[in-house]
């Protein structure tokens, strides 16, 4: 599995934006990239791979610049019936892109509704 993170630059080899490419020619990219002889690349892409191109237009988004602010606090100030949990809430604790994120933004959330005087494990703490 490769992944692009600039999907609308043009490759070095196939000199094409890698959302306007072929499963071929993706796989002819990733190859160049790799270092594999130039005259091997087309044999190899067609004959030896199956790459299948799928848009996740939305699976950086953990990875964008963000800035205080841009993610609603778990429970917002006033709040005694909802919460926000997840990687797009925002907890200062943590990492997105991890399940204990998501574990402890939750765990935050009850412990703060429901008034439980327990605190949320830190990072790398077990849980």
């Amino acid at each position: 599995m490769a992944y692009g993170m600039v999907s609308d630059r043009p490759g070095d080899f196939v000199r094409k934006a890698m959302r306007d490419c072929t499963g071929m020619e993706i796989c002819e990219e990733w190859l160049y990239d790799l270092g594999v002889p130039e005259d091997q690349i087309e044999e190899l892409a067609r004959n030896s791979a199956n790459t299948v191109p799928v848009m996740m237009p939305f699976a950086s988004a953990y990875f964008q610049p963000r800035e205080s602010g841009d993610r609603p606090d778990i429970v917002p100030d006033g709040s005694v019936n909802f919460a926000f949990i997840g990687n797009f809430a925002e907890t200062p604790r943590d990492t997105v892109f991890t399940t204990e994120y998501s574990i402890r933004t939750a765990m935050e959330a009850v412990y703060t509704l429901l008034n439980v005087d327990r605190e949320v494990p830190e990072v790398g703490a077990v849980i």
